[in-house]
């Protein structure tokens, strides 16, 4: 695939084949060479983000092999989050990292139409208090507002200071407050 801001286009104008290892090797090269290495569709569900100025290298093939390697014994599983919580069983540790919906926030679509957003917290607080009935533990990382603080004066939480790196330019990263929330001492 050739480096080429051509190509990305055409390539992204194309969307998706149906055929697995065709579209894995897309999502790379788009992931690889789009700005800021942003997920992000428009609402038909179309990838969206523009062609970056410095983009990165393509993982070596060995990355590849190592990757397909340690998931050749994981399931992935794609859907809401709470396909996976009901499978979740005594003794699994599960980590959750929805988007961050806020309240009165733009949404961009990094994460697809229809995605979870502030009316799906109420789903989050229930699914965490069944992954602790059912006898497993759970962190679950989320920005730090209102919009979670029924969450940690029921659990065990921290807050964090993460850098961001998805803004424009470098003088708009900055630091933000997370919590991470868990049925375990952290």
């Amino acid at each position: 695939m050739p480096q080429t801001k051509r190509f990305y286009y055409a390539l992204r104008a194309k969307g998706a084949t149906g055929d697995p290892l065709l579209d894995a090797a897309r999502f790379v090269y788009l992931n690889r060479h789009c700005f800021n290495g942003v997920f992000r569709t428009n609402s038909r569900g179309e990838f969206n983000v523009p062609r970056g100025n410095k983009v990165g290298a393509m993982p070596a093939q060995q990355q590849f092999s190592r990757c397909s390697k340690a998931l050749k014994s994981a399931e992935l599983v794609s859907g809401d989050f709470q396909l996976v919580v009901a499978r979740v069983e005594e003794g699994d540790f599960v980590y959750l990292d929805p988007p961050y919906a806020k309240v009165g926030a733009r949404r961009r679509g990094e994460y697809g139409r229809d995605s979870f957003d502030t009316c799906d917290l109420h789903r989050l607080s229930a699914a965490v208090e069944e992954i602790d009935r059912k006898g497993a533990t759970f962190l679950l990382s989320y920005a730090d507002g209102p919009e979670i603080s029924h969450m940690r004066t029921r659990w065990h939480s921290r807050t964090v200071s993460v850098r961001r790196h998805v803004a424009g330019f470098s003088c708009h990263r900055s630091f933000v407050d997370e919590v991470l929330i868990s049925n375990y001492p952290i």
